[in-house]
Formats: structure tokens, sequence, C-alpha cells
């Protein structure tokens, strides 16, 4: 967990107030979600991300937020896949 946590810090000390895409395993996105919200690590396996879905996560000055997570954009849906 602390090297996610370093990277991500490190991350957003370069990019302050920017826009940033972290491409990552599932694990790494529950550990950062865990992390960021200040859950406990042990619960992080019982989050569901699916697999290449994407989740965003607002880091503010005084507290992180989830927007969302397992979104999907139209054009790699698992539906419109399946087709």
């Amino acid at each position: 967990m602390s090297r996610i946590k370093n990277a991500v810090t490190e991350i957003l000390s370069k990019h302050p107030g920017q826009l940033i895409v972290i491409v990552a395993h599932v694990g790494p996105i529950r550990m950062c979600i865990t992390d960021a919200l200040g859950l406990p690590l042990e619960g992080y396996r019982q989050l569901t991300v699916d697999y290449g879905s994407l989740t965003r996560i607002d880091y503010g000055r005084h507290q992180n937020n989830l927007i969302y997570t397992n979104r999907y954009d139209r054009a790699q849906a698992p539906s419109q896949a399946a087709k």
C-alpha cells in the first residue's frame, strides 16, 4: 500500500490542480479508493471495480471525494462489446 500511496502523492504534487489519468490494475485502484476515503485497508477487497472501467477521485485540500467508479465510456461498454 505504501508504494501506491507514495506514487499517487508524488504524481499529485507534480501536477497540482491538473486533471491526471492513472492507468492501473483493479487491486491498486481499490487501494487508491480505500486510502482516499480513509477506509480501513483490510476492507479494500470488498470494493468491486470492474475491469476496464473508469474511477474518478477528486483529491481536495481538506477531503477527497469518490465521484464515480465502474463507469464505462459508451464506446467500450460491455453491452456494446457483446454485439
